[in-house]
């Protein structure tokens, strides 16, 4: 990753990384307040939430059960987002990282897996939420339902690989970058309920949650480091 081709990559003025830390702590602000609204409305088991919950799985359930190849091929994204499989890219892209000498990068999107493992622990068993009371369920699932664990990583991978490469793109590129994670995310996210082993809002969850783990960590950890992540 080349921080210093193009016209001012790696240097910017104090206003310029004063203004662009009051827009990424405002990005982490709105994650927070959403995912906290959505956490409470959750915990207090709001009917009109609740109501819309069971209708669109109960309609996602219907509409796949029984299509073996749509099945099939939702098994295969979900897999994809599996807990295991986002650890293993994130060693797999850290190990790349450590290769060509860009340790924090490395160690970002190492930390931001680990908090993000941890948070949506913490948040399934605070919250205790069961899962859809479906039979059968299209895919094995353990443990609570808010949030989506698979939607959760999925997403901070996504957010934090986002982070350390789009600096480094062309226009063009970033643009493709942003599509193909939001795409990822929201495949995975979709897979889970069509599946019928959460919520439309569980998953919604893990999509802040993940996306809020990223972020946040990209604005700390270079005060922390003295890596200039987001600010190069």
């Amino acid at each position: 990753m080349n921080r210093t081709a193009g016209p001012h990559r790696g240097v910017s003025t104090a206003p310029e990384r004063s203004a662009s830390r009051r827009r990424n702590w405002a990005g982490v602000c709105a994650l927070a307040a959403a995912l906290a609204l959505l956490t409470g409305t959750v915990a207090a088991g709001w009917a009109p939430l609740v109501g819309a919950d069971v209708q669109t799985i109960l309609a996602a359930h219907t509409a796949v059960h029984g299509r073996t190849g749509a099945v099939t091929a939702l098994v295969a994204v979900t897999d994809l987002g599996s807990p295991v499989t986002v650890t293993v890219l994130t060693a797999v892209v850290s190990a790349v990282l450590l290769l060509r000498r860009h340790s924090r990068e490395a160690a970002y999107l190492v930390i931001v897996r680990v908090v993000a493992l941890g948070g949506e622990t913490a948040l399934k068993h605070v919250l205790a939420r069961p899962r859809p009371d479906l039979v059968p369920w299209l895919t094995t699932a353990e443990g609570f339902s808010f949030p989506s664990g698979h939607t959760t990583g999925t997403t901070a991978l996504c957010v934090s690989l986002l982070v350390v490469v789009v600096p480094c793109l062309q226009r063009r590129g970033r643009a493709v970058a942003v599509v193909a994670a939001v795409l990822v995310s929201l495949a995975v996210a979709m897979s889970r309920v069509l599946l019928g082993v959460h919520y439309p809002s569980d998953v919604v969850g893990g999509l802040l949650a993940g996306a809020l783990a990223a972020v946040l960590l990209a604005v700390v950890l270079p005060r922390i480091s003295g890596s200039y992540i987001v600010d190069r």
